[in-house]
């Protein structure tokens, strides 16, 4: 909601015969108001979240009359009629990260919480916005988000609920990033996109590619194998819901790489 400099905007409080008390910026980045029995919360954007309190005996209702924001990260009030002090705590969502593959990196996190080796998890208040960036050290290679976000860009989240992300590094041997998983400079449904499956599957070991390296292929080791395929996992997430699923991102892989 914004108006040209110097205009005065009026809002009316959606609250029949109200009388607003006190307004403060609140710790979730909105407008917090007080009326007779009500608490309100209006965004920037002119969005209404009303708390309306019961009355109490002997009195009409509390009769607010000033809001702040506490140091704890709670709102508190003055309650005229009730000769008491309010404290309405605010809602908070934990986020997670967790950092994946054989690469090094670190993920932090604007408003800061977020520093990923280290603290990789934050409370946040529900509804702040949450941008985290991912930071390679030498000799690494950033290969994608999974979870909330995906890609290799910036993550940015709302805060809604619990939140898990993770960041998945890769030695910088791995670039160009491909599903050429056997390295033999090919690409074969019954070869990269059969040990793609089986690796989605969860099949390690020999399992993982007997039978299943294609000519001249240079990674042959399943130990090694399951570490590439570990590290360019994001590259697997075809459908870019932030999950890497057998039946559906192997199935749609082996099926392009039929025709």
């Amino acid at each position: 909601m914004t108006a040209a400099a110097g205009a005065i905007t009026e809002i009316i409080v959606p609250i029949a015969y109200s009388v607003v008390g006190s307004i403060a910026t609140g710790p979730d980045g909105a407008m917090w108001f007080t009326t007779i029995d009500t608490i309100g919360r209006i965004t920037t954007a002119g969005v209404f979240t009303l708390h309306i309190f019961p009355t109490f005996a002997g009195h009409d209702s509390p009769f607010f009359t000033s809001i702040t924001a506490g140091p704890d990260g709670a709102l508190w009030s003055v309650e005229y009629n009730g000769n008491r002090i309010g404290r309405l705590s605010m809602p908070t969502a934990t986020m997670t990260v967790s950092l994946s593959g054989t690469g090094t990196g670190s993920v932090v996190s604007s408003p800061a919480g977020i520093a990923c080796q280290g603290n990789c998890t934050h409370q946040y208040l529900v509804g702040t916005g949450v941008a985290l960036s991912a930071t390679v050290t030498s000799g690494s290679t950033f290969t994608g988000w999974l979870g909330e976000c995906t890609g290799t860009g910036p993550c940015n989240i709302i805060t809604a609920g619990p939140t898990n992300v993770s960041a998945t590094f890769a030695p910088s041997t791995a670039l160009p990033l491909r599903v050429d998983v056997d390295e033999n400079s090919s690409y074969g449904a019954l070869t990269d996109g059969l040990i793609m499956l089986r690796y989605l599957f969860g099949l390690t070991g020999s399992t993982l590619t007997s039978g299943a390296l294609g000519s001249g292929a240079t990674l042959t080791d399943p130990a090694q194998m399951l570490n590439h395929l570990n590290d360019i996992r994001p590259c697997f997430d075809v459908d870019g819901n932030g999950q890497v699923d057998a039946l559906s991102d192997g199935l749609m892989s082996i099926r392009y790489l039929f025709g």
